[in-house]
């Protein structure tokens, strides 16, 4: 992809250190300290229209559902200098001077590329996607009836409830329960929560939907070849590290007769990353008929035997799922084989945002002012990764006939067997 980069100035301020003689007059030393914060940024996008409201030019782009792309930005701005400006004459045999800023603090990475957080990678972010297209697929089953179905014989019995209660009593009764007795009450304790609690779930799932059967029904009847846009977010992650740098006479440090005493320097570092899903689907119902029947209670029961309802009632998928997504994998891949299922377009994006703060507390000069500094810096990188019409993370070169054909026909390929770049 091409890749733009801006550099602009934020602030480039110089102070001016000198030594002169008292007596003649001359200037036996002088130093000047350039401080200069860039903004930076750096993007690597294809380029990409946007969809203005109302310019007439741009109307045929507008109506398209995809004119995105995948494109990544870093971006690191100055947002407050943080420095004041003093004017410091200390006499003597010689007169001491200084005039210029003074930083709360200066370090000459800050403003260049190094220095900006790199994005999630796009494994990540293709694993992200495919939980988030799992979550929001139009023809996502609004009940598991199959599901619900195969795993009646897990079901705790009443029996199996009178044991429990039999376990808690025997762990309170004594001061050290057997090994068995422990064992046993955990075992229990997962099948409640693993068995019961998905139950009762279910049960509510299954009587909500067949009280609204009828407005579902008509929903996908109305969707049916329409495009349908869908969004996910995921809660943003925000943490915030304060780190005590000790002390700290600000930039430049001048000499130390020209101090009282130095300030306290503490950086504090709030990162926020946000990541959300969008996409638009589009699915087909049969001719009315026992196809068109079994694709509505699949809609709302979750009937049809996929490699999805496979997955789910194996023994131990659950515990695969805790650790990993393969099971929302399964499923789209279970979902995107049926009902003419396809992605006219799908993107997972990531914001994070880094805001550095130093700040320069109590520097106290030889004038007897007390500076105050406090300087802001933000950091911003942004991905957009692109789905396949089938999903995240897929080679386009796997695809069969029959989704080339869907893929075709619907005109997300620009040349045959080939997606739009």
């Amino acid at each position: 992809m091409p890749v733009r980069k801006r550099t602009t100035l934020a602030t480039s301020l110089i102070g001016r250190s000198q030594t002169v003689d008292s007596f003649t007059g001359e200037v036996v030393y002088q130093h000047f300290h350039p401080c200069t914060f860039t903004n930076y940024q750096l993007t690597s996008s294809e380029g990409h229209p946007w969809r203005p409201s109302r310019d007439r030019k741009y109307s045929a782009i507008a109506q398209l559902p995809d004119i995105g792309g995948p494109f990544d930005t870093r971006k690191i701005e100055c947002i407050n200098a943080g420095y004041a400006i003093v004017n410091l004459s200390r006499p003597g045999g010689y007169l001491r001077q200084y005039d210029g800023p003074i930083f709360a603090y200066y370090s000459n990475y800050i403003g260049q590329n190094a220095s900006i957080q790199n994005p999630s990678s796009d494994a990540v972010l293709d694993g992200l996607g495919s939980t988030a297209i799992s979550r929001v697929l139009p023809t996502n089953p609004l009940s598991g009836m199959g599901q619900f179905l195969s795993e009646l014989r897990e079901l705790p019995t009443a029996s199996k409830l009178a044991s429990w209660a039999g376990t808690a009593a025997q762990l309170r009764s004594i001061k050290k329960a057997p090994k068995g007795v422990l064992k046993r009450g955990s075992q229990d304790w997962l099948n409640f929560q693993f068995g019961w609690v998905p139950f009762v779930k279910d049960l509510k799932d299954f009587f909500t939907t067949a009280r609204d059967a009828d407005k579902h029904i008509r929903q996908l009847e109305r969707d049916s070849g329409r495009n349908v846009r869908r969004k996910f977010k995921f809660p943003d992650e925000v943490s915030t590290v304060v780190t005590n740098m000790g002390s700290g006479y600000g930039d430049p440090v001048l000499d130390s007769y020209l101090y009282i005493s130095p300030g306290v320097l503490t950086k504090t570092v709030t990162t926020r990353v946000s990541r959300w899903f969008s996409g638009c689907f589009t699915y087909y119902l049969e001719a009315p008929g026992l196809a068109r029947l079994e694709q509505y209670s699949n809609r709302l029961y979750g009937t049809r035997i996929t490699t999805d309802l496979l997955w789910k009632i194996g023994p131990w998928s659950w515990a695969a799922d805790w650790i990993t997504n393969f099971g929302d994998v399964v499923h789209n891949t279970a979902a995107f084989a049926n009902d003419g299922l396809v992605m006219r377009y799908g993107y997972m994006m990531e914001k994070s945002t880094i805001i550095t703060e130093y700040s320069l507390k109590g520097l106290t000069m030889f004038d007897g002012r007390v500076l105050n500094l406090t300087q802001s810096f933000v950091t911003t990188t942004m991905k957009r990764r692109r789905a396949t019409p089938y999903g995240f993370g897929f080679d386009p070169g796997t695809f069969t006939a029959r989704q080339w054909s869907i893929i075709a026909a619907l005109g997300i390929s620009k040349r045959p067997r080939q997606l739009q770049s």
